[in-house]
């Protein structure tokens, strides 16, 4: 029984897994897999290690034996629990969510002078959580929040700029094992090509 093991950045996990085991489950029910969630480095040490064998991830490290294509790109827009337009400098109530190193740059560069954040979290659902049980404002995945906003559950502040984060997959090439991780490949552009 063949095994094929999947690691998707904590972010994603909504939007990539249940798609792809649905997938995988109809398509290749004889195949066993193994799903890990963590970030990005963490899953690049997986890869390389052995562990997993793709994953879908933000911040790829060219390392021999792996493959890297682009996956997806995906909107950050700034939401807010109570309707209102952007400001400059430190907002209170405002939750860093840290979509890695490229947002970072980007978030500094289009919101220079904040040199810290009251608070940094790694996880969207936590940053969500506690705007909707606290109130206050964060980029979040413009996908994971859409129904809230036309239900006016959370309002996009006027005048913030959207983000593009671009996700990657990363797949060790084992050409002994190329049928299997084929398999989950298509499984993951399918998954893809259907949220286009």
């Amino acid at each position: 029984n063949s095994v094929v093991g999947l690691g998707v950045q904590l972010n994603h996990w909504r939007s990539v897994v249940p798609p792809w085991l649905r997938w995988m489950e109809s398509q290749n029910p004889d195949l066993a897999t193994h799903i890990q969630s963590d970030y990005s480095s963490r899953l690049m040490e997986l890869l390389r290690d052995g562990a997993i064998d793709v994953a879908i991830l933000y911040e790829p490290q060219q390392i021999p034996g792996v493959t890297i294509e682009k996956f997806s790109d995906e909107q950050l827009v700034l939401v807010s629990s109570e309707p209102r337009h952007t400001e400059s400098g430190a907002v209170s109530g405002y939750i860093f969510v840290d979509w890695g190193q490229s947002f970072r740059v980007m978030h500094s560069r289009l919101f220079p002078g904040i040199a810290s954040h009251r608070i940094t979290v790694g996880l969207a659902d936590v940053g969500l959580g506690h705007i909707q049980s606290h109130g206050g404002s964060a980029y979040l995945l413009r996908s994971s929040v859409e129904e809230k906003i036309k239900r006016q559950e959370l309002f996009l502040v006027k005048g913030a700029p959207e983000i593009t984060i671009s996700t990657y997959m990363v797949h060790v090439d084992e050409p002994e094992r190329q049928e299997v991780l084929g398999k989950a490949i298509d499984g993951l552009r399918a998954i893809k090509d259907a949220s286009l």
